[in-house]
């Protein structure tokens, strides 16, 4: 086998919160973001701890499923491994097919890259939302996956947006949250064309070609910066059902779009017979599957839906 690429794009299906610990600031439970730009990211950790965990469902009933899966993300002793990955191991946590003479720690096959921003929602004067993105984060997707796209390159205070977010077509003048930007003549129809694959959530299919908006990268850093989700939440104190302490806790919106891109090469144990390819693809059934990601699962946060994408492929 050789190397291989997939592009999973994540889309959110409701708020999403994975946060980078306590803060200082006004909002005590922030997301992760990225030091330079701000935007919001997904950090690779996650992304490969929830496809980890949706392995062991997947490849549950396996009698090789627990040596499938330390192939594929890397080594975890049978007895630290979810339950669900468990199964008739040998002393050395691996099984007949794959085992070794020697207890040692390796790598996977899979490799995964952070997830980062492509399509953020705000709230529109007309049609209720629109997707943002920006000239950074559309060349970012046309490095890392490598596909020619079309960028449109608006300036600070302007965008490119279709018709169908203008309040008066005289002016030519679009409302975002409270901000105006003047709308620029710019056919966005290939941008469409070319995004309009990456999810097959019927609201990204339906909507797409009128509600995709590209602004200024300052724009978009602004928007993505002040227009999340802030939750505030009581924590409460079991014993006596009275309340602690008030905090704020910031979510990405639902309706957002990710993408990661996975590069999958041959096993590192040396293993001809072994195609990783093969059972990374068996993840995700018809392309696309649901999980949920980061904190608060129990509340409904998190719901994702990632469609994967292969080179040349869908």
């Amino acid at each position: 086998m050789t190397e291989s690429q997939y592009l999973l794009s994540i889309y959110t299906c409701s708020p999403l919160h994975i946060g980078r610990g306590n803060s200082v600031d006004i909002v005590d439970l922030p997301v992760m973001r990225e030091r330079v730009t701000h935007f919001p990211v997904i950090p690779a950790s996650s992304i490969k701890g929830i496809l980890r965990q949706h392995a062991g469902a997947s490849f549950a009933g396996n009698d090789e499923a627990h040596t499938i899966i330390n192939m594929l993300f890397g080594y975890q002793d049978e007895r630290q491994a979810p339950i669900s990955e468990r199964n008739q191991a040998d002393e050395y946590g691996e099984s007949d097919v794959f085992r070794t003479p020697e207890k040692e720690s390796y790598s996977g096959c899979v490799t995964i890259g952070e997830g980062r921003i492509l399509a953020f929602p705000v709230r529109s004067m007309v049609g209720g939302f629109v997707w943002l993105t920006c000239p950074t984060a559309l060349r970012r997707f046309k490095r890392d996956w490598a596909v020619d796209i079309d960028i449109p390159d608006p300036e600070i205070d302007t965008c490119v947006a279709g018709k169908d977010v203008i309040p008066d077509p005289n002016l030519k003048l679009a409302v975002f949250e409270e901000y105006p930007l003047d709308v620029v003549s710019h056919d966005i129809s290939p941008l469409v064309k070319q995004l309009e694959p990456l999810c097959d959530n019927p609201l990204w299919q339906r909507m797409l070609t009128s509600r995709l908006v590209v602004v200024a990268d300052e724009t978009f850093q602004h928007f993505v910066s002040t227009a999340t989700e802030i939750v505030a939440r009581i924590e409460m104190d079991p014993s006596t059902r009275m309340n602690k302490q008030l905090f704020h806790e910031e979510n990405i919106p639902c309706e957002t779009l990710f993408y990661s891109v996975c590069t999958v090469i041959p096993s590192r144990r040396r293993y001809p017979d072994f195609q990783p390819g093969q059972f990374f693809s068996k993840l995700f059934p018809d392309n696309k599957i649901l999980l949920q990601f980061g904190g608060n699962q129990t509340v409904g946060l998190g719901l994702c839906e990632i469609k994967m994408h292969s080179k040349g492929g869908n």
